[in-house]
């Protein structure tokens, strides 16, 4: 089953479901933080787009890639925002490091791939 998390209308809820042309969908109406602890699957990609305060996306961060598969991608929105004191780039480039993980950047979008830790695996994971 896949599952998506959304915080908005129900109107949204069928509007995605018709975009994404999945019948298969879950839909959690709850805060990221709650919505993390009712997963009980690993999943395969996760896109953070909220809060962009350092402790909300560090959280945010910490929360969902533990619930990812090895190889999974946790993915978000806002990285290059310089028009702001920017908690997103400060907290996906401080879990990177303290994790040995690379930071895929493109545009305005981040993803880092989950891997064993060890940095040669990156490519061989991200490329499967």
């Amino acid at each position: 089953m896949a599952m998506i998390i959304l915080m908005g209308s129900k109107e949204n809820k069928e509007k995605s479901k018709r975009f994404l042309g999945l019948n298969n969908v879950r839909f959690l109406y709850l805060n990221s933080n709650l919505a993390a602890g009712k997963i009980k699957c690993p999943l395969d990609f996760v896109y953070i787009d909220g809060n962009h305060d350092y402790s909300f996306v560090k959280k945010d961060i910490e929360d969902y890639y533990s619930l990812l598969k090895m190889g999974g991608v946790l993915a978000g929105h806002d990285i290059n925002n310089f028009g702001f004191e920017n908690g997103v780039l400060k907290a996906v480039m401080e879990f990177a490091v303290n994790n040995d993980l690379y930071v895929y950047n493109y545009h305005n979008d981040w993803w880092i791939v989950k891997t064993d830790g060890r940095r040669e695996n990156v490519r061989k994971t991200y490329c499967r």
